[in-house]
C-alpha cells in the first residue's frame, strides 16, 4: 500500500510505503497545541519506508529529544520523531495524508486528557498512556512516551 501526503500549499511532499506499525488518536496537550485541534490522528511508520520527495522541512524541538516537521511556507504539522528512535519510527499527521479516509485508528491515548466537551464513542481502545504492547512492538520501552508542555 502506497501513502503519500504534504502540507496545504503543496510546497512539503512525502511517501509512505506499507502497512502503518500504529495509528492512534492522541489527546495529551502537546498534540492538541500543535495541532491547533481537540486531538491529533497520527501514523507511526518504520523510518524505511518513508521519504521526504520535495520542499524542505521547518522543525521546532517540542521537547529536547521530540521533533514536531512543518512546512515553513504555509506552517502544517506534517510530521514528528523523536532524535533518540529515529531509525525505529517517524509519525505522519493523519491530516497530512491523501489517503487518510483509508486510516482506521487502533486505540486513544492520553484519554486522561481528552477535553470534557469531546464526546467520542467509536469503540476504540483508550489508554490514559501509550499502550506498553505498541511501545514493544516498536522495540521501545515504557519510558517513552509525551512530555507534557509547561
Amino acid at each position: 500500500m502506497e501513502w503519500t501526503g504534504g502540507c496545504l500549499c503543496g510546497a512539503v511532499t512525502f511517501r509512505a510505503e506499507g502497512e502503518p506499525l500504529d495509528v492512534a488518536s492522541c489527546h495529551c496537550i502537546n498534540c492538541r497545541k500543535m495541532s491547533g485541534a481537540a486531538f491529533a490522528t497520527f501514523v507511526v511508520f518504520p523510518p524505511n519506508n518513508f521519504e521526504w520527495i520535495q520542499g524542505e522541512l521547518g522543525t521546532y524541538a517540542a521537547t529536547p529529544d521530540l521533533v514536531r516537521g512543518f512546512c515553513r511556507d504555509c506552517g502544517s504539522p506534517v510530521a514528528s520523531w523523536r532524535n533518540s528512535e529515529r531509525d525505529k519510527w517517524i509519525i505522519a499527521w493523519a491530516g497530512a495524508l491523501d489517503q487518510a479516509d483509508r486510516l482506521k485508528p487502533h486505540h486513544h491515548i492520553f484519554a486522561k486528557d481528552e477535553l470534557p466537551w469531546l464526546h467520542m464513542e467509536d469503540g476504540l481502545p483508550r489508554y490514559d498512556l501509550f499502550p506498553e504492547e505498541v511501545l514493544e512492538s516498536l522495540g521501545l520501552d515504557s519510558t517513552t512516551r509525551h512530555e507534557q508542555l509547561e
